[in-house]
């Protein structure tokens, strides 16, 4: 193809990007307005006002507030509606998942029952004052307010903050949407809230035998291994660089991941019995699955060059070609050189920015000075330009 071909193409590959990007923004921007125009028909509908960052009602006597999200890259989008109440008490009400029962049946989470068997297998209650919440859904004016909330399209009803919440996640605002979901929240809200106890120190108890102590330590462990192995990692990356890093990472999960199984069996032990214990030990499971290999790797990588007491070896070796990559941020320099540890082989080595630039189109060896590894994996100690002295 020619020049001139290549540059046409190059165009129309600029021309289609740029009309994509334009065409998310006009969508973004489109849908935007519409949920802007939408959530002020339905607040026009309820006599709401803005307050805030939540727009402001009252219906049949009770003060309520709502308030839309959105969704971004992180979180989806979400309707809630609330009353304030001066209850300290907290819990969380959703709909009983296959995830929720089958931890429920291998014994590491414990539900907060109300007594109704029914209720107690369609929804799953969440609280760390369980007798506070037994006591809340004990009355079946509590259970039936529940079911009716989640009848308009809700899936969860929280206390917290001194507010008792619906909330229906993820939310699309539809122009077709009227406005009955949110009045038709608001009675079964009122009428939950109206029967809160009064917490009692018999109640109101949050932890009595070091639960939350055990569940801090449980995030800890994988939090701490987290940037500790990333440390490492470039640790070793910059002072001791293993010529087969590769090969490494897969020897460091002989290590890393008995540990990581041991690590979630003890997890498991210290937080069981709540009723959000599943869900607390699958966010310890994949935190841990990200910290422990990389914690693994790192401390290799770092230990294999830091306690390696061999003596460095210079190799004279050909360089057959020179080379960068690039990244987002970076250019990576690389030159390909004849193997010293397989007759035949090349070997593709990171060198310093400067060290490439000298290697010019006559220059033919440059040295490699290496050490074989407390593990036994060769790692670079500097590279020189031209050819060891004998």
């Amino acid at each position: 193809m020619t020049s001139n071909g290549y540059t046409v193409l190059s165009y129309l590959f600029f021309a289609v990007v740029a009309l994509a990007i334009a065409a998310v923004i006009v969508l973004a921007i489109r849908k935007h307005r519409k949920d802007k125009r939408v959530l002020k028909m339905l607040s026009e509908a309820v006599g709401a006002t803005r307050s805030g960052g939540a727009m402001s009602a009252t219906y049949q006597g009770t003060e309520y507030y709502f308030r839309h999200f959105a969704g971004s890259k992180n979180a989806p989008s979400y309707f809630m509606i609330g009353i304030h109440y001066s209850s300290p008490g907290k819990f969380e009400i959703s709909k009983e998942g296959r995830t929720d029962r089958f931890f429920k049946d291998l014994g590491l989470s414990s539900e907060v029952q109300t007594g109704d068997r029914e209720f107690d297998r369609e929804f799953y209650i969440i609280s760390e004052q369980p007798d506070f919440a037994s006591t809340v859904f004990a009355l079946p004016e509590s259970r039936e307010a529940v079911r009716e909330i989640f009848r308009l399209g809700f899936n969860s009803v929280k206390l917290e903050d001194e507010s008792l919440v619906a909330q229906w996640s993820p939310f699309e605002l539809k122009e077709e949407r009227d406005a009955s979901f949110i009045t038709g929240a608001v009675p079964p809200l009122a009428r939950l809230g109206k029967d809160l106890p009064v917490l009692q120190p018999s109640i109101s108890r949050v932890d009595t035998s070091g639960w939350k102590a055990k569940k801090r330590a449980a995030f800890a462990v994988p939090l701490v291994l987290l940037p500790l192995g990333i440390g490492l990692m470039i640790a070793g990356t910059n002072w001791y660089p293993a010529l087969d890093d590769g090969t490494l990472f897969r020897d460091s999960l002989r290590y890393s991941l008995p540990l990581l199984a041991l690590f979630i069996w003890l997890a498991a032990r210290m937080i069981k019995g709540r009723a959000s214990s599943h869900r607390d030990l699958i966010s310890i499971f994949l935190i841990s699955l990200f910290a422990f290999p990389v914690c693994g790797f790192g401390t290799e990588l770092f230990l294999n060059g830091w306690l390696d007491l061999s003596p460095p070896t210079a190799h004279a070796v050909a360089v057959s070609r020179k080379y960068t990559t690039r990244s987002k941020n970076s250019t990576y320099y690389y030159v390909t050189v004849d193997s010293w540890r397989s007759a035949g082989d090349n070997e593709d080595l990171n060198v310093p920015r400067a060290l490439h630039e000298r290697i010019g189109p006559g220059q033919a060896t440059i040295t490699v000075v290496t050490k074989p590894g407390r593990f036994r994996f060769e790692w670079i100690v500097e590279y020189r330009l031209g050819q060891a002295a004998s």
